[in-house]
């Protein structure tokens, strides 16, 4: 075979593996949404507002501390194309130090923390949430080599067993009457099982390796990729520290509920993609044109499910909350749409996060981080102060539309596209979604008085039909592929189904 062979048939592998590990994480991250979703509901039902607020306010701590914890070691290995295993090994060792090192920064933070914001359970609740970080140190061999790997089916089956465990202990802790413990313990829970179940589906040596050397070349890339995790997870949360520190935990408790079930869809859906994306982009870092074919595709079909899912939540919310979460959370409402927007508008940037750092430019997406908080910090504050969390929701929604904008303009720029390209895949979702809100809107006009139970049925049998029906006819590309689809195929062996996709996607 010659080298040029060589070349098509590595590109056809990679394709295969993207293919497959996309189905597995979507069809996973489906389920474990399913009963996420049933989690929550219960959770809602039983719970008070100011309990998810005191969650919130912990995990603001806690888990920026342990993003910085990791530093993006197990990155730095996936993004190598000389990892042995030593440096699998070397990562493992500094990620556990670096770790540990900093669950004892939480201990000597937290009493501050919680004074800072006069709230005394807040201080505990941070100590037992920081031992996440250590647990998900433990698991960072066999997590690391399942995704270097595009084995995302065992990470997938892990991530449900452990979600189902998390979230059965919660739902039973919470009927006995404990309150935020019972969100709290069914974290701890779910990391402790995901780790213990990494090692089931990956069976997995561990061994300390000190390596100095080994560090100096991974630490400069996942320093990088730590920084980045910190601005996400700072652009994504700060609000809620503003809003506990302004307006208390009860007002923090339906705006976390608010920005938790607007970006249920979009930005759950949207990690999984990057996820499965980064390591596929890293594999063709070097061939411009395959980013530049990659980042396109994979925006449209992105855009295609999640736009018409996050503008009709948003289209849906008051009726949804009410019949769904109860009228306790009704206050929830208008933060909620103004949250499905923002959230659909930061998760389009997904696609080009995930190519950045795929093609080793993650520091690019920190600035655009970098600017983005600043942005953020500048209207959240007096917007909170003047119009509650309901300001909180409006400013987050101004600084994801801007940034929305700079973003794509910078990745046209660093992989050569146009604008023209980009407006080309995402113009018919917008379009078919701005039908379907529409449509809604007349008949929630039409059907005033009507009992909710039903006016969400209506809605949401209108939205998929009116969606379904302009994507159909706006796509012909796409009602061919629906038609020829190998629908029986998915009772069958999954090699089959699997070659099958990949000629209708090529």
């Amino acid at each position: 075979m010659g080298a040029g062979d060589k070349g098509v048939a590595t590109q056809m592998d990679i394709k295969a593996k993207t293919i497959r590990s996309v189905t597995a994480a979507s069809g996973g991250h489906i389920l474990r949404k399913i009963l996420d979703l049933a989690k929550h509901i219960i959770l809602a039902r039983l719970l008070i507002p100011e309990d998810f607020g005191i969650v919130a306010l912990a995990l603001f701590l806690s888990e920026m501390l342990r993003q910085i914890g990791s530093a993006g070691l197990s990155e730095a290995v996936i993004q190598r194309h000389d990892a042995d295993e030593r440096t699998l090994h070397a990562g493992f060792t500094f990620s556990l130090i670096s770790s540990v090192v900093f669950y004892g920064i939480v201990w000597f933070t937290s009493g501050v923390y919680a004074k800072f914001y006069d709230n005394d359970q807040v201080d505990l609740v941070v100590k037992v949430l920081g031992l996440c970080m250590i647990t998900r140190a433990l698991g960072f061999i066999p997590e690391t080599m399942l995704v270097k790997q595009l084995d995302f089916r065992k990470t997938v089956i892990v991530d449900l067993l452990a979600a189902v465990g998390g979230a059965s202990l919660s739902i039973v802790l919470a009927v006995s009457g404990f309150g935020y413990w019972s969100i709290v313990y069914g974290i701890v829970a779910k990391s402790c099982l995901t780790a213990s179940l990494l090692f089931v589906f990956r069976p997995s040596r561990v061994q300390v390796v000190f390596d100095l050397g080994i560090a100096r070349r991974l630490f400069p890339f996942g320093i990088q990729i730590v920084l980045t995790s910190i601005l996400v997870f700072l652009v994504n949360k700060l609000p809620d520290a503003i809003i506990g520190g302004i307006l208390g935990t009860t007002a923090l408790g339906y705006y976390f509920f608010a920005f938790r079930w607007a970006n249920i869809v979009a930005i759950d859906i949207g990690q999984v993609l990057g996820k499965v994306l980064y390591p596929a982009f890293s594999l063709v870092q070097n061939q411009s044109g395959q980013v530049k074919r990659g980042y396109l595709k994979a925006l449209k079909y992105f855009a295609m499910a999640m736009v018409p899912c996050s503008i009709g939540m948003a289209g849906v919310a008051p009726e949804f909350v009410v019949v769904v979460l109860g009228e306790k959370w009704s206050l929830a409402v208008g933060p909620m749409q103004i949250l499905c927007f923002a959230g659909l508008l930061k998760s389009l940037g997904v696609v080009g996060g995930a190519a950045r750092r795929g093609i080793g430019r993650p520091e690019v997406s920190n600035y655009l981080l970098g600017i983005e908080l600043v942005v953020m910090v500048l209207l959240v504050f007096p917007m909170t102060y003047v119009m509650g969390f309901v300001g909180a929701s409006v400013a987050v929604l101004i600084t994801s539309g801007t940034m929305s904008m700079v973003v794509f303009y910078v990745d046209k720029v660093l992989f050569g596209m146009k604008l023209a390209d980009i407006w080309a895949v995402l113009k018919h979702p917008f379009s078919g979604s701005a039908i379907m809100f529409g449509l809604i809107a007349i008949e929630r006009a039409m059907l005033t008085g009507a009992n909710e139970a039903m006016a969400l049925g209506v809605f949401i049998s209108t939205g998929i039909l009116s969606y379904s029906m302009y994507t159909m006819w706006s796509s012909p590309e796409l009602r061919t592929k629906v038609v020829g689809f190998p629908w029986r195929g998915l009772l069958g062996p999954s090699e089959e189904l699997e070659q099958d996709i990949s000629r209708q996607v090529r």
